[in-house]
């Protein structure tokens, strides 16, 4: 296949580079995957026991990934049965599982990326504040509306809508408008990234009618920020707009936490709009490398004084279960819900869904069996993450280690990993300017020392510290000054500094920061992939070798006893315990959820609300989790696919392809007992035909997430004929095109026919000058 294309100029040092093991072996360039127990492009399947989901290819994605299907079962999506009401019936007679899943959202879609291609979920009948061209949704199923779709229901006082969020290439939902009134200033509505942010608008509806006097801006934190909102317009209920100017305070959150204060005058309004007036720098040619802005919240007090604030939650669909209505009783159903999220190592993306929170409603009141699949949050700070491991702090007799940041995704980068003794983990802070960054540890005793061993990377891909500070209990008591050394070609080298203090130290709290000083680093430099400029890669701190300050041991497996502070459905919480090793989950595994004793979940009929605790909180983040009841709405404890997998495939006819071209396929059925599938696996399109000994069975049915299916009556000998019928036009025009172009070649060829015998005509060639003088004037 060749040597792959490679950039020089774009060496891609990120940070999924920098977490790579450097001895891990490329991948070959063409490889073969095996396939066990694959199925046929063509294949018959039974009718019995079929699964009919809630969602789209998404939530199938889903339900293989939490091991509920084998590949071998029919599935057929409710968007497609339940608008005729004839299929769902059908499916409910052969036995059908039931699935609802938090698939086929209803959101914003752009196709001018590879990837971040969706937007916010949307409320039912949600209608835009402006039109974006480059939202371009594909309707899965046009005839079946918002309850086949997951939206969002707002709960809260207040909800927004904005003309914008993100930036103007990708989707970005993490921006979502929402984030403005969520009562954390650690999420925002941000809009302008790689353009201009003026005259971009956010509109706040507030659910009663509001009387106040002020308001409270503040702009969004955290990221790189070299721009800011300078002035905003202000409407209320419609009314003319007021412009206001925004100063510092708007930056930074302040002793009260809110930002800046703007006096409105006392008014009632039960809507407000903030437009983008101006920001600094105002209007650019490019706007590379210049940071997106927005508001992290808007604060408006409620009569009681509290702030209004949004409560959205994510909304199932609900055709499936409305449909089926008590008879789904008698019907295995699944519930499957997964956190929408960012992977750990994409600097410029964080979690859209931070947590879940999820409402959907049952006909009638059934037991569940839950289980669910949790990761160590990348998100969440050095400290969470080791009280999530099982390490003890300084308020259990062991270390509390902190640090200003870490590398994005690195789990093995945390401040503990400088104290751990294993050369193969290092603290590392993220790419951009080092000086500042720092290790803090909180021991339960003095430590005492005059000297330490200082261990960093020095592999020509980490930058390398010169000028540290050393303070004790929150005292500086050093400057400490590394002697110059090289690179080393080699990945993750390492030199090791010995340093002498001036003096002995002794305290309970540690801390090791870079300098200010522009000398304080040895800046080692990559190329931003985005914009193509330089860009500081971190530093590594392998070991920082202080006598008396060392990592707890870690602990092999995570405490399994039950814990009631990860999930909570009706506001009332669920006792669950986690099963996995630590291992696992610093290199970024599930591990797994059960409820205490596997005791079973009680939902009522009618409406629940299941939420999870942010994984920044508790250093866990819960990316999926699964409700089993079985038919007759008990919980359903076993494993595995939803219906008997092994059944369906001994149930199908046989079958022999007897004939077969690029656009058509014979098939004979010798004998088939019962009705059954027939599944060709192409994209599905109503262009394929299919008839059975010369019945016309019409255009397919949606299956299997893709695939086209046509179910097909019971008997013997049936042929069976397959057709891409649009290819009859094409060879119709193929066939107009190839006379034409007969046509053209006879026109050419065929002999001019002679008005006479002219061989003898004289013709008198006059001289061009001569004609020329004979022209009259003009």
């Amino acid at each position: 296949m060749g040597t792959p294309a490679t950039r020089a100029d774009l060496p891609l040092e990120d940070e999924q580079e920098l977490l790579t093991p450097p001895d891990l072996e490329d991948p070959p360039q063409v490889g073969i995957v095996p396939v066990d127990d694959a199925e046929q492009i063509v294949r018959t399947a039974g009718t019995d026991q079929p699964i009919v989901l809630a969602g789209d290819g998404e939530g199938l994605v889903d339900l293989a990934a939490a091991g509920l299907v084998t590949g071998h079962e029919v599935v057929l999506y409710s968007g497609t049965v339940t608008p005729t009401g004839d299929q769902l019936d059908t499916a409910l007679d052969d036995g059908a599982a039931l699935v609802l899943t938090d698939t086929n959202r209803r959101r914003a879609l752009r196709w001018g990326t590879v990837r971040d291609n969706t937007g916010i979920t949307e409320r039912a009948g949600q209608e835009a504040l402006r039109v974006d061209p480059k939202d371009q949704r594909l309707e899965l199923f046009p005839d079946a509306g918002d309850d086949a779709m997951t939206v969002t229901e707002a709960r809260g006082d207040v909800w927004a809508d904005a003309t914008s969020y993100g930036n103007n290439v990708s989707l970005t939902p993490e921006d979502d408008p929402a984030n403005a009134v969520d009562g954390s200033t650690a999420t925002a509505w941000r809009t302008g990234g790689f353009g201009s942010a003026t005259g971009e608008r956010l509109q706040l509806t507030f659910r009663d009618p509001v009387t106040t006097d002020h308001l409270s801006l503040l702009q969004a934190q955290g990221g790189v920020r070299n721009r800011f909102i300078t002035q905003v317009d202000i409407s209320f209920d419609g009314g003319d707009p007021v412009t206001y100017a925004l100063d510092e305070s708007s930056r930074d959150p302040g002793d009260d936490g809110v930002g800046q204060t703007i006096d409105i005058g006392e008014r009632t309004f039960s809507k407000v709009d903030i437009t983008i007036a101006e920001t600094d720098p105002g209007e650019l040619r490019r706007y590379d490398g210049i940071s997106s802005v927005g508001f992290a919240e808007i604060t408006v007090d409620g009569a009681d004084g509290e702030p209004l604030l949004a409560d959205d939650i994510v909304r199932l669909p609900r055709d499936l279960l409305a449909a089926a209505g008590s008879a789904s009783d008698s019907h295995a159903l699944a519930i499957v819900l997964t956190r929408q999220r960012a992977a750990g190592t994409v600097a410029v993306r964080t979690s859209p869904e931070p947590d879940m929170a999820r409402t959907f409603e049952l006909p009638d009141a059934r037991s569940f069996r839950l289980v669910g699949q949790v990761r160590l949050s990348p998100s969440a700070a050095d400290e969470v993450i080791d009280r999530a491991l099982g390490l003890p702090d300084a308020d259990h007799g062991g270390v509390t280690a902190t640090s200003k940041r870490r590398l994005p995704g690195g789990l093995s980068n945390r401040a503990m990993n400088a104290i751990d003794g294993d050369p193969d983990t290092w603290y590392s802070p993220g790419f951009l300017d080092q000086h500042g960054e720092y290790v803090d540890y909180q021991v339960d005793h003095a430590v005492t020392f005059d000297q330490f061993d200082l261990t960093v990377l020095n592999d020509g891909r980490h930058s390398v510290p010169r000028i540290l500070r050393l303070e004790i209990d929150g005292e500086p008591v050093q400057e400490i000054h590394l002697p110059e050394i090289e690179d080393q070609p080699e990945p993750n080298s390492r030199h090791t500094f010995h340093v002498q203090l001036d003096r002995q130290v002794s305290g309970e709290r540690i801390t090791l920061a870079v300098g200010d000083q522009l000398e304080a680093v040895r800046d080692v430099e990559t190329l931003d992939w985005f914009t193509n400029k330089p860009l500081v890669m971190p530093m590594g701190i392998v070991e920082l070798g202080i006598d008396g300050l060392q990592a707890p041991t870690l602990p092999e497996r995570v405490d399994g006893s039950c814990r009631d502070d990860l999930v909570e459905v009706d506001g009332q919480p669920v006792s669950v315990s986690l099963q996995g090793t630590t291992a696992d989950l610093l290199a970024g595994k599930p591990i797994d959820l059960t409820t205490c004793d596997d005791a079973a979940l009680d939902l009522p009929k009618g409406s629940t609300d299941l939420r999870t605790t942010a994984g920044t909180q508790t250093g866990l983040d819960l990316d999926r989790l699964v409700l089993r009841s079985a038919a007759g709405g008990r919980a359903d404890a076993s494993t595995g696919s939803l219906v008997d997998s092994g059944e369906a495939v001994s149930q199908r006819p046989t079958m022999e392809v007897t004939a077969s071209s690029r656009t058509s396929v014979d098939l004979h059925v010798p004998r088939a007992d019962d009705d059954f599938w027939l599944i060709l696996g192409q994209s599905h399109n109503a262009g394929w035909h299919a008839t059975a000994d010369g019945q016309d069975l019409g255009s397919p049915t949606l299956v299997n997430g893709y695939a086209n299916g046509w179910r097909i009556p019971a008997g013997a000998d049936i042929d069976i004929h397959l057709e891409w019928t649009p290819q009859r036009v094409v060879d119709k025009l193929l066939a107009a095109s190839a006379l034409s172009i007969l046509a053209a070649f006879a026109l050419v060829l065929w002999p001019r026919r002679r008005r006479g015998d002219d061989s003898d005509v004289a013709v008198d060639w006059e001289p061009l000058d001569e004609r020329r003088d004979a022209l009259p004037s003009i």
